[in-house]
């Protein structure tokens, strides 16, 4: 019984049980800063990156069982491809997420949920449904999306999100109910609940000052909306950790909505304990450095001839798949490019995490046309899957959800010291444990120096923290055979080896 409870409460550590994450009381009060938290160094840190995935309004799932697909598009792609990807293993240390499953955020908006108005809306529900039980992050993106939310009052501001959560956190429909009957009924949504969804962005990352206070009042623990990165000082390197609003926002008055000199202008109030997780600029290389990533012509000039006020001698832009791929129409391979270089500038300096703004509908085909010089939807997803492998060759990154972040920044652990973050010195992740799914159960390969006839407790979860089965099995020859013994339902599970490793497993 005490070893079932030590493994419940690393898996606890991990992030699996969102009870246990949620438990913020708005006493926090970190003020903005350069420096990484704790006191700690730069390369004591991890180098956090996460994406955060807008609107979410195509399911990607076929509304016909006779529908052939090529490849997954949209959530589904988002959703299959996250769930065999892993964190490096480190040294095992579950506060600083070695090893544990590589998951990010959706911020959905709701109104593709409320009807006809995208994908199938019962699909749509289902799926965000889905992408929670895999134990992704599912936040607030509003329920109507409107361009004109900039100006909103606290009481619509508290409707837009009030009715984004109602959708939510209404009741998964039934699987015995006709999808047609599902999708018209509004009496059904995605099952989430309330408790676990505590992050928030604006549409088109525009904000009035009346929403800060408004989301507190909703018990949102962090705000992701505000782009920083923009001031002549900050070169990538120094960008702020995340903090909380007790002193206002620093990275507003550096933007033009803080600007006295716009008409519009306003100021972010204090709100005590409420997180702010900057979204950052990305960083486009010069043409010189662009060709350290293969590309040999310049990148700037090609997004100055789209975007006319694009500041082609600082190189920012928007860190979102819409502005480099719609507005500035930029190819696959330059949209590469910007992030290696971005997530490079990162590990030169202070390590501040990295957060990736996309839309799931990017990576589907619908979204061909809007993407001129990018119209593959396969060879879209393949930035994505490239660079996030890339930069999983790194031993300090960590691919997280937002809210484990900031529950690290809120109490800071060093990562194992490492020699170097230069290109020809990083090491692939440790695979100490290697396993694979057969018709009678798993097959775990512990490599050499296992001592056979010891017994090992293994512990199947769902990515969630709810604990499946559980036993103790002998090692034999090096390797562990268990079953389970129940009829595992398809989708992704954390298998929990002796209380000390973890990994994500997919049953198909």
């Amino acid at each position: 019984m005490k070893k079932i409870s030590a493994v419940i409460a690393i898996l606890v550590s991990l992030g699996f049980s969102h009870d246990w994450i949620y438990t913020y009381d708005y006493t926090d009060n970190v003020p903005p800063s350069q420096n990484p938290p704790g006191g700690l160094q730069a390369d004591e840190v991890p180098m956090f990156i996460t994406i955060g995935f807008d609107d979410n309004s195509r399911s990607g799932i076929p509304r016909s069982d006779t529908v052939v697909i090529e490849y997954p598009e949209g959530m589904l792609w988002a959703l299959e491809y996250f769930r065999t990807l892993t964190n490096p293993a480190g040294s095992g240390n579950p506060a600083t997420f070695d090893g544990t499953p590589a998951r990010v955020a959706f911020y959905n908006t709701t109104y593709y949920a409320s009807g006809y108005n995208g994908d199938n809306p019962a699909l749509i529900r289902r799926m965000w449904n889905k992408l929670y039980e895999d134990g992704h992050e599912i936040g607030n993106h509003t329920h109507s999306h409107s361009e004109n939310l900039v100006r909103a009052t606290a009481d619509i501001w508290r409707n837009e999100i009030q009715t984004c959560m109602d959708w939510m956190t209404k009741p998964l429909a039934p699987d015995t109910m006709p999808l047609w009957m599902q999708a018209e009924s509004s009496d059904f949504g995605s099952g989430i609940p309330r408790r676990d969804i505590v992050g928030f962005r604006t549409p088109f990352l525009a904000y009035g000052d009346s929403l800060f206070p408004t989301l507190k009042e909703e018990g949102i623990i962090y705000d992701c909306t505000i782009e920083e990165g923009n001031h002549r000082e900050h070169d990538g390197t120094n960008f702020r950790w995340p903090y909380t609003l007790d002193n206002g926002s620093p990275g507003h008055t550096e933007s033009w909505r803080g600007n006295p000199d716009n008409s519009d202008h306003f100021t972010v109030p204090k709100v005590p304990g409420l997180w702010q997780l900057p979204n950052h600029v990305a960083l486009v290389p010069s043409q010189e450095e662009a060709a350290r990533y293969g590309i040999e012509h310049c990148i700037r000039s090609e997004i100055a001839k789209n975007i006319p006020w694009f500041n082609s001698e600082s190189g920012k832009i928007t860190l979102f798949d819409y502005n480099i791929w719609h507005e500035a129409e930029l190819s696959d391979k330059e949209f590469l490019a910007i992030l290696k270089f971005t997530f490079h500038k990162r590990l030169e300096g202070n390590r501040a995490p990295l957060m990736i703004g996309a839309h799931s509908e990017y990576f589907h085909s619908d979204r061909d046309e809007r993407c001129p010089n990018a119209p593959d939807t396969r060879e879209r997803q393949k930035v994505f899957e490239d660079f996030l492998e890339y930069t999983l060759t790194y031993p300090m990154v960590r691919i997280v959800r937002p809210i484990d972040i900031i529950t690290w920044v809120r109490d800071p652990v060093p990562l194992p010291e490492y020699t170097s973050v230069a290109e020809g010195n990083r090491t692939q992740a440790s695979k100490r444990a290697e396993v694979s799914i057969t018709l009678n159960g798993f097959q775990i390969s512990l490599g050499e120096g296992v001592v056979n006839g010891n017994r090992v407790p293994l512990t199947l979860y769902t990515p969630q923290g709810r604990m499946v089965s559980y036993d103790v099995v002998p090692i034999e020859t090096g390797r562990i055979s268990w079953n389970p013994g129940k009829n595992l339902a398809s989708g992704a599970y954390i298998l929990d080896i002796g209380g000390v490793l973890s990994r994500s497993i997919v049953i198909p």
